[in-house]
C-alpha cells in the first residue's frame, strides 16, 4: 500500500501502520488501515496501492451511540408519533409512523403496503425500536 487520503478532512482520520504488510494464512498480503471517526458526516477514504491502482471506501460517521440513540428516540417519540386523536381512515393511532424527511410529515399512503402498516413486514420496526429505546435508555418527560 502506498497512500491513504480522506476527503473531506475533519470527519474521519485514517493512518497506515508504520510496519510492513503482513500475510494471511493463504499468503495474501494484508495491510491494516486505522480509521477513527472525528465528526458526524460523510467521508471518502481513498487507498492508493503500490501498483498504481486505487480503491475508494465511503463512510457515514455517526455520533457516539448514546447520543445517536437519544436523537432517534426523540424523533420517534416527538416527531414521528401519530397522536391518538389523529383522523385516519384506517384507524391507525398512538403509534410511530414512517416519516418523510423531505416533506416533513407522516407517510400514511404509499404504493408499497408494507411501509405504512403497524405490524406487517417493515411496519413494526419503528414501534419495536422505540420500545427498545425506552426500555434500555429511558428519558423522563414531564407532561
Amino acid at each position: 500500500m502506498a497512500d491513504v487520503a480522506v476527503t473531506p478532512t475533519g470527519v474521519l482520520s485514517a493512518t497506515l501502520p508504520s510496519f510492513n504488510e503482513a500475510e494471511d494464512a493463504t499468503g495474501t498480503e494484508l495491510t491494516t488501515v486505522s480509521v477513527k471517526g472525528i465528526a458526524r458526516g460523510r467521508a471518502r477514504l481513498a487507498l492508493r496501492f503500490s501498483d498504481g491502482s486505487e480503491m475508494a471506501v465511503h463512510y457515514h460517521v455517526l455520533p457516539p451511540l448514546p447520543q445517536q440513540v437519544a436523537a432517534l428516540g426523540h424523533h420517534w417519540a416527538q416527531v414521528a408519533w401519530l397522536p391518538r386523536e389523529f383522523p385516519d381512515p384506517f384507524g391507525r393511532s398512538a403509534s410511530v409512523m414512517p416519516w418523510d424527511r423531505e416533506d416533513g410529515r407522516h407517510v400514511l399512503q404509499d404504493s408499497r403496503a408494507y411501509i405504512v402498516g403497524l405490524s406487517d413486514d417493515a411496519g413494526a420496526g419503528n414501534n419495536l425500536g422505540l420500545a427498545t429505546k425506552v426500555n434500555f435508555a429511558p428519558v423522563q418527560v414531564s407532561a
